[in-house]
């Protein structure tokens, strides 16, 4: 959604402005990194901010996000997919190998 959005923004010439281009590039490349999984703890809290100050100070009358509704949920996805991570298909994954989490098992004393 954010790539999309960036390429909107892109596209809409009566509005470039250095801040427009500027805001554009950059939605557009977290978009992308987050679709192929590229640093991605990193990518989703910029992306998660990114939309917070959007929802908060800035308010664009063009474009695909114009709902505050779906900001929101944009946030809280980006928030989910940074503390869960990647996936196993991602970039991460094959850049900095699969996590694997070991619980050990619960040692219960017998009561003598």
């Amino acid at each position: 959604m954010l790539a999309a959005q960036g390429i909107v923004y892109l596209l809409s010439p009566p509005n470039l402005t250095v801040g427009v281009i500027a805001l554009s590039v950059f939605l557009t490349l977290t978009g992308v990194f987050i679709l192929i999984g590229f640093l991605t703890p990193i990518v989703n809290m910029l992306a998660a901010l990114e939309c917070t100050v959007a929802l908060v100070w800035v308010q664009l009358p063009w474009g695909l996000l114009t709902s505050n509704l779906g900001f929101f949920c944009l946030i809280m996805m980006f928030v989910a997919i940074a503390l869960i991570g990647p996936g196993a298909f991602s970039i991460d994954a094959h850049l900095f190998g699969w996590k694997e989490i070991v619980i050990p098992a619960a040692h219960h004393k017998s009561e003598e």
